[in-house]
């Protein structure tokens, strides 16, 4: 069985249903429904959502349940674990610092306690993995997004290797924060960016003239064969997430997705589950979902589990004992 390796997962929405029952209970947190089949109504997205306000109110349980120290190491820890019992091998997770300071946290303390639960995973599970800090595409936190910058430059190399952005792209367009991807290079902080997915290229072209390593989705990317030429010859890689883009209309089926077309132009694609419990899937369920496809073989996947370790940000002695992995199997 081949390594599986995610590189678009987040916390907040790949917590199982019983990870969130057993941190409302540490708390003594009532939550809408006591079993996890019932809770599922309120973590996971319907096939066909009605609304992207919809779409994201599948985060607000997990955020009511990860506001302290104790719930972020221990969410982490048994999502890792999860993750080892699903035959991934390395995962870089992220994290939006500013979503669990609700009730007093500070982003530091909210990356510090990620980072306990990690190591501790890393022991227990035999998983490998490090973090992505998330800034927000928002209105008024210019301040807080530069906080989690600084937390990511402070902390990289010990268990953080980037720095993100995520949000509604057509309100608040990739170029408004020019400046802090400059200060980012500046300060040596590798970057992916969220973009693509609202169908205007013009937030991808920022992204990559900012100097990001990798796209979040990317889908409309797909619409440039000039700017995918850019992406494949600087080897930006783009993290797809089929289910994920299926479920938010950005693709009708596997076989209209854009993976197809990117891997057209030689671009370094990854496949990745971006929500496990939000999109109900898992980076094999994502390859099985790709078996669909006439297009699709086992020297495929290991391409895309090659490109994976290529774009993923761990270090490069970790990259060559993974390679070596894949390559053998």
């Amino acid at each position: 069985m081949f390594p599986l390796i995610d590189l678009h997962l987040h916390l907040e929405g790949s917590l199982s249903p019983e990870i969130i029952l057993e941190l409302a209970k540490d708390q003594k947190i009532k939550l809408p429904e006591k079993t996890a089949e019932k809770l599922s109504l309120f973590l996971v997205a319907p096939q066909e959502i009605s609304s992207m306000p919809e779409f994201y109110s599948k985060f607000d349980i997990c955020y009511k349940v990860t506001q302290t120290e104790k719930s972020l190491e221990k969410a982490t820890y048994l999502l890792l674990k999860e993750l080892a019992e699903k035959g991934i091998v390395y995962s870089e997770i992220r994290v939006s610092p500013q979503y669990h300071c609700q009730k007093g946290l500070y982003q530091e303390t909210v990356v510090k306690a990620c980072l306990k639960g990690l190591e501790s995973a890393k022991n227990d599970f035999h998983i490998n993995g490090n973090l992505i800090l998330c800034c927000m595409r928002d209105m008024h936190n210019d301040a807080e997004n530069l906080e989690t910058l600084r937390v990511a430059a402070k902390y990289l190399h010990k268990g953080v290797c980037a720095l993100d952005l995520v949000g509604p792209e057509a309100i608040f367009p990739t170029i408004r924060y020019k400046a802090l991807f400059k200060l980012a290079s500046n300060m040596d902080v590798p970057f992916t960016i969220h973009c693509g997915i609202d169908m205007d290229i013009q937030n991808v072209r920022d992204a990559v003239s900012f100097g990001a390593r990798r796209i979040g989705h990317g889908c409309c990317s797909a619409m440039d064969d000039d700017l995918m030429d850019v992406m494949s010859r600087r080897n930006i890689g783009i993290e797809c997430c089929v289910s994920s883009n299926i479920k938010t209309r950005n693709a009708f089926d596997v076989s209209t997705h854009p993976l197809w077309t990117f891997l057209q132009h030689g671009i370094m694609c990854s496949i990745n589950s971006d929500l496990m419990t939000v999109c109900s899937t898992n980076v094999a369920k994502e390859f099985k979902l790709l078996e669909e496809d006439s297009r699709f073989s086992e020297n495929l996947k290991k391409i895309l589990l090659r490109n994976a370790v290529y774009t993923s940000f761990m270090e490069d002695v970790e990259k060559e004992v993974l390679l070596s992995q894949i390559n053998n199997m």
